[in-house]
């Protein structure tokens, strides 16, 4: 194991969900089973050898991860229709978390509101989702054009079946 958030650790893919046609769920994992030590909105370096490297949002809580954290990742690129190609067993190549993430503590007991624009929600996956654990009450909002918005990432249940959230979205059909 480095000790260096610049190079890159071995990672294998636990499991591979599709979440839409374009998204899927990756839960990632470290052999040593140790964590990736990220805070809500920090994001991972991803490389596949011989095809490349690129950032990805990690979408899952910190305090949920038991080993394991998810990348919701949408096929775009080289990078990512690589990544969409692999599957569970496969080894990727993992450098961070970078970003400074979100300031948790400042918002802790205060209501929230959740609003990125399009394909912004797997950075705020974590925060909301520890404030919605925390029972803060918080409110989420989206104009994707997709049904994944409405999709918490880290639980994969939708968010309109569970208090205190409060949900609204301005998605194209």
């Amino acid at each position: 194991m480095t000790d260096s958030i610049y190079a890159p650790r071995m990672a294998r893919l636990a499991d591979v969900r599709p979440m839409t046609e374009l998204e899927k769920l990756f839960v990632v994992e470290f052999p040593d089973g140790s964590s990736l030590g990220h805070q809500p909105g920090q994001f991972v370096m991803l490389s596949i050898p011989g095809v490349g490297e690129a950032p990805i949002s990690v979408s899952s809580s910190p305090s949920r991860s038991n080993g394991h954290f998810e990348l919701c990742v949408r096929r775009i690129g080289d990078v990512t229709g690589a990544l969409h190609r692999m599957r569970p067993g496969d080894v990727v190549g993992i450098r961070g978390p970078f970003g400074h993430g979100f300031p948790i503590e400042q918002m802790r007991g205060k209501d929230m509101l959740f609003a990125p624009p399009a394909w912004g929600w797997p950075p705020c996956a974590p925060s909301s989702t520890r404030s919605w654990m925390n029972g803060a009450p918080s409110a989420a909002s989206s104009s994707s054009t997709g049904p994944s918005a409405r999709r918490n990432s880290s639980s994969g249940t939708n968010w309109s079946n569970g208090p205190p959230a409060t949900t609204w979205n301005s998605m194209s059909p």
